[in-house]
């Protein structure tokens, strides 16, 4: 295995994209772009808000954000949800997309809405055309037993509303990415808290966004990247807040029915992984 890495970011790694020119990388508060070999090459702070996963599309880069708590108010009273939008090449803030639909979601916990994460590009299951996709993060209760993905328009309209029965997860989910050639969606979770919850972390569900094609007790919830002919690269993170480390690796359905844990594959990058991914 080889991977790359983004190191010295204060906050955790939240989502990993590529052009194929660049590596984009999110860290809560900020959003990075390296070289192919992990060399860091521009960096923006990201304010206002909690930035989660990011994807690449048409020459931009697209983070989902929710708003900082008001003040006195605990961390995770979100205020906002939006879709950030900035230049591929020079990180340039471009737009915001708000998606105020999912105020009234959240404060309603309509379907245990509790925020937005995974991001990609798809296209709508019945008529085929373009569409935005964001991940919704869940309340931890056995209620909410039911992934949720919003669909809207390229400019932010909301659409539709997809379900996946997985059993509730920790967050709902992290990431959300399109394999190319097959159409077929992946996304992660975090790894279960509580006896309820599934122990698979990573799922492949069908171009209808309902039918779970393949899960597995595999963990990468800082980022996932299809690539397409069944390649993929995954995600590790290090450190704590203050100095955090982001890792991008290469994966495919061997290793995810493999399986491992967070510790587990950090110690074989610590060990055993080559300092530069070849991409």
């Amino acid at each position: 295995m080889k991977y790359i890495e983004a190191v010295h970011q204060f906050y955790h790694l939240q989502g990993v994209a590529t052009d194929g020119r660049y590596m984009y990388w999110s860290f809560t508060d900020s959003l990075v772009q390296t070289s192919l070999q992990g060399t860091v090459l521009r960096q923006v702070r990201v304010h206002g808000g909690h930035l989660g996963d990011i994807t690449c599309h048409n020459g931009r880069i697209y983070g989902s954000l929710v708003g900082n708590s008001l003040a006195g108010k605990p961390w995770g009273v979100w205020t906002s949800f939006a879709v950030h939008v900035w230049d591929a090449e020079t990180l340039a803030f471009l737009d915001i997309i708000r998606l105020d639909r999912c105020y009234a979601d959240y404060q309603n916990r309509y379907c245990g809405f509790n925020g937005i994460d995974g991001i990609t590009f798809g296209t709508d299951p019945d008529t085929g055309e373009e569409v935005l996709l964001t991940a919704c993060a869940l309340f931890t209760d056995p209620a909410y037993s039911r992934q949720m993905i919003l669909q809207f328009s390229p400019d932010g309209q909301p659409q539709k509303e997809h379900f996946i029965e997985t059993g509730n997860t920790v967050f709902g989910i992290q990431n959300l990415a399109r394999e190319p050639d097959t159409g077929n969606y992946w996304f992660t979770t975090y790894e279960s808290s509580e006896p309820y919850q599934p122990k698979d972390r990573l799922y492949c569900v069908a171009p209808d966004l309902h039918t779970i094609l393949a899960s597995y007790p595999f963990s990468s919830p800082y980022g996932f990247i299809c690539r397409g002919g069944g390649r993929f690269y995954a995600t590790l993170q290090a450190g704590r807040n203050g100095d955090r480390s982001g890792y991008v690796y290469e994966a495919d359905a061997a290793c995810f029915a493999r399986g491992g844990t967070e510790d587990a594959l950090t110690h074989k990058i610590r060990a055993a992984f080559d300092p530069v991914m070849g991409l």
